[in-house]
């Protein structure tokens, strides 16, 4: 699933399908736009698998800071 990745000044992170971020929670706002990924085993420091059931569910899937992104060759 390619998602777009907020960050917010709390440290927090949220994911979601919306290039704007317009659904994401108001309270941790403001979002800043941080990269597009998709979401697959080993690319991201989250679970693939719990992330992609939220956002179908909620639209999002927030989490706080200590998520890694790796690169991965294509």
């Amino acid at each position: 699933m390619k998602v777009h990745v907020f960050q917010s000044g709390a440290g927090v992170y949220g994911f979601t399908q919306d290039r704007e971020g317009a659904n994401l929670p108001q309270q941790a706002k403001p979002w800043s736009h941080f990269k597009e990924t998709v979401l697959r085993a080993g690319i991201i420091g989250v679970n693939p698998e719990e992330a992609i059931a939220q956002i179908q569910s909620k639209g999002y899937y927030i989490t706080k800071a200590g998520v890694q992104f790796r690169e991965v060759q294509a």
